[in-house]
């Protein structure tokens, strides 16, 4: 971690006031106004680490989200794969695969899980204890660490990067209590309605379709 000297964190301290996000509760509510009942879309990039097996995946795709509880994420490479929920059932497809997995959104966004909390960003302080992480601040980001309010090995915080003038969410990293990691990249993101019918998935001719796992 860079040392910052006394001047330059002064002159963060400020310009944090300068831009009305001063204290967790000034940057909720930016973040809140920002993203609250509004649909997007976005491309990313994603990073996985698995520590222990010293292993690194990537992806990328596009997003889009319309809340509460819509998202449609499309995975492009390395491999192609749709996650779509519509905030009550949720689809995987895997078309190399030709494989559609069914089940309740629960299973991977319940609770606010990982990234699921971008399906309604107003849910943010049920799910999780928030706070500025004011030693990664610089004059374009600032950072929230997210606490799971109820313990779950699968996720055990996550650190939200936001653009300092306008809140817009830049990435998202997970960690789970085995210490690996997944992050998220967001770019180009554009605010517009979307279609609805983008949130459901009906399964191609010719699919297997598997439950999943509730458990």
């Amino acid at each position: 971690m860079v040392v910052r000297t006394f001047t330059v964190v002064i002159a963060l301290l400020m310009a944090m006031v300068n831009t009305g996000l001063a204290d967790t509760e000034a940057v909720l509510d930016q973040v809140c106004q920002r993203y609250a009942n509004q649909d997007f879309t976005a491309q990313f990039s994603q990073v996985s680490v698995l520590k222990a097996m010293d292993i690194t995946d990537t992806a990328t795709g596009n997003l889009m989200v319309s809340p509460p509880g819509n998202m449609r994420w499309i995975y492009e490479t390395p491999d192609p794969q749709l996650i779509v929920t519509n905030g009550k059932t949720l689809w995987i497809h895997r078309p190399d695969e030709k494989q559609v997995m069914i089940g309740k959104p629960p299973t991977i966004f319940g609770e606010g899980k990982g990234a699921g909390f971008l399906a309604d960003i107003t849910e943010l302080e049920k799910n999780f204890e928030v706070s500025l992480l004011d030693q990664l601040a610089d004059e374009e980001s600032v950072y929230l660490k997210l606490i799971p309010k109820k313990e779950h090995p699968d996720l055990a915080k996550v650190l939200v990067q936001l653009d300092r003038t306008t809140a817009t969410i830049r990435t998202v990293t997970t960690y789970n209590a085995f210490g690996d990691e997944t992050r998220i990249e967001l770019e180009n993101v554009q605010f517009g309605r979307l279609n609805k019918e983008l949130f459901t998935f009906e399964p191609p001719q010719g699919t297997d379709v598997v439950s999943l796992d509730e458990g």
